[in-house]
């Protein structure tokens, strides 16, 4: 579902660097279902980390830094988002050039929406740079019409 929240000029995204704890069970079957997706894309799938939203309101977003894994496995059984409750965030950029606007094609070995036509630039946060322990602040950029 999607649900579109507007942010004040001055919105910001904050992490909080808390771990995401679970269950010996939940994490057991986290980790078989990627083994399995591992084992059925190859090479092409990394666990990086990703920025999950835990609150979105108009003057900002709440985020946790959780494992991509954990993306996979909920996918996969949708039943474990009320233990891994991950809400990836991602950003999209409009470039509006003289003869339109650009699109860009996902690959055909992306995990999320292959093959499918997105805008560009699109992508996720750099959680890299919030990954030291405590909390962070990201200062979005936005930009008048």
């Amino acid at each position: 579902m999607l649900k579109v929240t507007q942010f004040s000029a001055s919105a910001i995204v904050q992490v909080n660097a808390t771990p995401l704890t679970l269950s010996n069970v939940i994490e057991a079957e986290v980790e078989r279902l990627w083994q399995a997706e591992q084992a059925r894309r190859g090479k092409a799938l990394f666990n990086g980390k990703i920025l999950s939203a835990v609150e979105i309101t108009p003057n900002g977003i709440l985020g946790q830094i959780v494992e991509y894994r954990h993306l996979i496995a909920q996918r996969a059984q949708p039943e474990l988002f009320g233990a891994l409750n991950v809400r990836p965030v991602a950003v999209s950029g409009l470039l509006d050039c003289a003869n339109g606007i650009v699109f860009g094609r996902r690959a055909g070995s992306m995990t999320q929406d292959a093959g499918l036509w997105e805008l560009a630039p699109s992508g996720g946060l750099d959680t890299s740079k919030v990954a030291g322990g405590g909390s962070s602040t990201i200062e979005p950029r936005f930009w008048p019409n």
